[in-house]
């Protein structure tokens, strides 16, 4: 009998045998992999050439976004056929004086032009821009906000994130096929007074559904771009076909308590995705000169409760300026305490992140409390069909000293610290999780 050559496999084992190799392999490998025949030549290519990350400040940016622009360009050739492999496609500006230059550049609009085209049908684009600079919308070119425009409207796009562009209008995901959207410092026109309050159930105005990618399962925002408002008279009505977010499964976005219009519109998205919202993460964010708006809060926290499927709820808290484990957690509390968990809920998660010294100092003082009030409201009759609670603190450590901090001394440490404030969830056995993963600098 001839022994069977590797070849007369069918095309789909080949192509997971790569698979499997590309998880684990360097570049160089997959490079060696795609030189051995044909048959892998092709999905060899698709792990060497899918994705495309494009870095700022270099020198040479504005060159390599031309000498993309030109291979892609080209109808015929191999070039164009190792380009036709890109779905990701990834700009991270980190100089503030490039930015306006690189997002007016010629090339890149005419990247996005034709990213979008069948020929291509980029699925995942990002345009990331350093927390230190922005763009406005207006102010950038024509031609990178038609291309940018086309580029949205793409049927193969399905994941956008945006980091730094302001005032983007509040159309532009309109009839979007987006799947996954991301934005962050948007930074938009939102006025407070634009939405009106849940007093105004009677009004008249701004009942039109909001221009939101159907098809959206992920929405992840700093809070900082909000859609217009998503009810009409009735918000029942919006809970079925004619909802604005009728397969939103994942909604991550920063609360802040004090600010009643964005409550209300965060309370639009709960109340018209109550059928389909899976996993909710809220980032508690206040300008601690403003007290929390407690009515706004009920009505919020109440429709929450309404999510027929929530299973799984983060709450988080980032301090990058506390130096102590004294964070103000007064937020959190509120929240929980206003709070009546769903049947559905599996998995609630706080997630403390912070900056602290030195662990083997006394850290725990004054806020103590704090804690013990989150204690006392998770171990509470509202809670006790939740199966797992878990309190998650991510500590910065800032080592003063000269001696090497261990991370493990560093955990167990805090850890010794904050479970004596946990006295009744820490009798709940499996169900309570305290976890400390520190990192030292």
């Amino acid at each position: 009998m001839e022994p069977t050559g590797i070849v007369t496999l069918p095309q789909e084992i080949l192509d997971l045998v790569v698979d499997m190799v590309a998880k684990f392999a360097s570049r160089r490998t997959m490079q060696s992999c795609s030189s051995i025949c044909r048959s892998f030549c092709r999905r060899a290519r698709y792990h060497l050439f899918s994705t495309i990350f494009i870095f700022s400040p270099n020198e040479a940016t504005a060159r390599r976004l031309s000498t993309l622009d030109k291979l892609i360009e080209e109808d015929s050739g191999p070039l164009t056929a190792l380009a036709s492999y890109i779905t990701s496609f990834t700009l991270c500006m980190t100089n503030r004086q490039e930015v306006k230059q690189l997002l007016d550049n010629g090339s890149l609009a005419a990247i996005m032009r034709r990213l979008q085209s069948p020929t291509y049908g980029v699925e995942v684009f990002k345009l990331e821009i350093a927390a230190d600079a922005s763009a406005s919308w207006d102010e950038l070119s024509d031609d990178f906000r038609a291309s940018f425009r086309l580029l949205c409207r793409s049927p193969y796009l399905k994941n956008l994130t945006i980091e730094g562009i302001c005032s983007m209008p509040r159309t532009l995901f309109h009839e979007t096929s987006l799947e996954h959207l991301s934005i962050a410092r948007g930074d938009s026109d939102f006025q407070d007074d634009e939405l009106f309050t849940p007093y105004e159930a009677n009004s008249t105005r701004n009942m039109d559904i909001v221009e939101f990618p159907p098809r959206l399962q992920f929405f992840d925002t700093d809070n900082t771009f909000l859609f217009p408002r998503a009810s009409a008279l009735k918000t029942d009505s919006l809970a079925g076909s004619r909802s604005p977010f009728i397969s939103l499964k994942n909604l991550a976005i920063s609360v802040n308590v004090g600010a009643l219009g964005k409550l209300n519109a965060i309370w639009d998205i709960f109340a018209t995705a109550s059928a389909s919202l899976e996993v909710l993460e809220l980032r508690c964010t206040r300008d601690r000169s403003t007290p929390p708006n407690l009515i706004g809060l009920q009505h919020f926290v109440f429709n929450m409760a309404r999510l027929q499927r929530l299973t799984s709820l983060t709450i988080c808290i980032w301090d990058p300026k506390s130096l102590t484990l004294e964070t103000d957690m007064d937020d959190i509390v509120l929240v929980l305490s206003h709070f009546y968990p769903p049947a559905t809920l599996q998995t609630i998660t706080l997630d403390v992140r912070l900056f602290i010294l030195d662990p083997k100092e006394i850290l725990l003082h004054t806020k103590t409390t704090q804690w013990i009030s989150i204690d006392q409201v998770l171990s509470g009759s509202s809670f006790l069909s939740v199966p797992r609670i878990i309190i998650s603190l991510h500590p910065n450590i800032l080592n003063r000293g000269n001696d090497a901090l261990d991370t493990t001394i560093c955990n167990d440490t805090i850890l010794e610290l904050l479970r004596p404030l946990f006295p009744t969830l820490s009798r709940a056995g499996g169900r309570f999780v305290l976890e400390v993963n520190s990192y030292v600098f």
